[in-house]
């Protein structure tokens, strides 16, 4: 768009724009713009638009998938704090679960011992 920095006569109105397209057209009709090379120019800043569009679109993914990335990366922190706790109670329970059998044989053991001698 063009801002044409004239407002119309009607205040309601406001400012007067011109699109890109329009402007190309004006500027054939004046033959302020004619021929192979204006037609060039034209598609150039219609193609240099386009790409704009498209690295601002890429620029926004690009973005999106860092900020994806790091709450991941967070995500994956604290699974691995979680796994290490527990692996931890696991531990002490295998201890504790050790003693346990080894009072278990020694009460069997006592038992049996007793009971048949």
């Amino acid at each position: 768009m063009v801002d044409t920095r004239n407002d119309m006569e009607t205040k309601a109105l406001g400012r007067l724009y011109i699109c890109q397209n329009c402007a190309a057209s004006i500027a054939r009709v004046m033959g302020l713009g004619e021929g192979e090379e204006f037609s060039k120019l034209m598609d150039a800043s219609n193609r240099f638009n386009h790409m704009e569009q498209e690295v601002e679109s890429r620029n926004r993914t690009i973005k999106e998938l860092r900020s994806k990335k790091r709450e991941l990366e967070s995500s994956i922190i604290e699974r691995d704090q979680t796994i290490e706790r527990l692996q931890g109670r696991i531990d002490s329970m295998e201890v504790v679960f050790g003693k346990m059998e080894s009072d278990m044989k020694a009460v069997t053991d006592s038992y049996t011992h007793d009971t048949f001698a």
